[in-house]
């Protein structure tokens, strides 16, 4: 299973949240030992897995879709009255997580204890940069007043509140590349934005059948004294984490007051956040029954739809096969 690492040069990842070691990937990191959903396996036959020959192939991809989605950033913040730079590189590199060496057990209490949610432990590429490592849009941002740059990180990837993913003009450049994908078979271009939107509501965590789950975690939490952001489930507290860093790096590279132990601070509370979470997901099994309504909410979309799924994943498995014999008879 493939990943994409961070080499990160600018706040809290250049590119926003690119690198697939935060709190709410590490989730996604223990998707690659678990069997796919229905939906999900579904999808998996709707999409197809790109085939690449080598590792420089996969790369050239990641740079490809991101130099993509920077274009409709560009023109998404254009839209909101603000300038944008279009940052070159995509700061990936593609590994296989199982090549991650972790000084302490992957997921475990004391990984938590080490490398919080792994948003700013330097090992994981998400520590404030040297001085002389500049954010892509520094020339931009060091024009700004802090007002001015905390509306622009607003624009670009939402409020805080929002799934970190789906925020913002970051957030609607990923919705547009994944809903707007070009089909191997068409004729299922409504019925594809109706399971996108479904599978993005789902990963939201909106439904209303997550509110219970949410609300154990959320007095769980709470009961530790820390201060949660505002969060009202882990992917907030994450998104959370993640502005805040975007903000303690502008402001400590422009000089705007940021204490000189701003970094420092912002470590602790993240790895006191990450212990107290790791603690509430387990008196509560949080993550299990988090899992276990998605794939209801999966096996319902699914129930509705069986037969539209079913025709749309063999026509596209018949043809990824066509094409896959035209390539080799060429």
């Amino acid at each position: 299973m493939l990943v994409g690492c961070a080499n990160i040069s600018g706040a809290a990842s250049d590119y926003g949240y690119s690198s697939n070691t935060s709190m709410a990937e590490n989730h996604e990191a223990e998707r690659i030992t678990r069997e796919f959903g229905p939906l999900e396996d579904f999808i998996g036959r709707i999409v197809g897995a790109p085939e690449f020959e080598s590792g420089s192939e996969r790369q050239a991809e990641v740079e490809r879709a991101h130099l993509e989605a920077e274009e409709l950033i560009a023109a998404c913040m254009l839209a909101q009255g603000f300038d944008y730079l279009i940052n070159p590189s995509s700061g990936i590199t593609v590994t296989d997580i199982n090549e991650i060496e972790f000084s302490v057990p992957f997921n475990s209490r004391a990984w938590a204890e080490v490398y919080g949610f792994g948003i700013a432990h330097p090992d994981l590429n998400r520590g404030l940069p040297p001085v002389d490592q500049e954010h892509h849009a520094i020339s931009l941002l060091e024009t700004m007043t802090p007002a001015e740059v905390d509306a622009w990180f607003y624009a670009l990837y939402g409020p805080p509140e929002v799934y970190w993913e789906w925020g913002g003009c970051f957030g609607e450049a990923q919705a547009t590349l994944w809903w707007n994908y070009e089909p191997i078979v068409t004729g299922f271009e409504f019925f594809a934005d109706e399971v996108w939107r479904y599978w993005a509501w789902i990963w939201s965590g909106e439904s209303p059948l997550f509110s219970e789950l949410d609300s154990e975690w959320r007095n769980c939490m709470a009961a530790t004294g820390l201060d949660l952001l505002g969060a009202n489930n882990p992917r907030q507290l994450n998104s959370s984490l993640f502005q805040e860093w975007n903000q303690t790096y502008i402001s400590i590279r422009n000089g705007w007051g940021a204490s000189p132990n701003a970094e420092t601070d912002r470590k602790t509370r993240e790895i006191a956040l990450a212990v107290a979470h790791w603690d509430c997901n387990r008196e509560i099994d949080y993550d299990s029954r988090h899992r276990a309504i998605e794939l209801r909410l999966e096996q319902e979309f699914v129930d509705r739809h069986r037969g539209e799924l079913e025709y749309w994943a063999i026509l596209n498995e018949e043809a990824q096969a066509a094409r896959r014999e035209s390539t080799v008879d060429n």
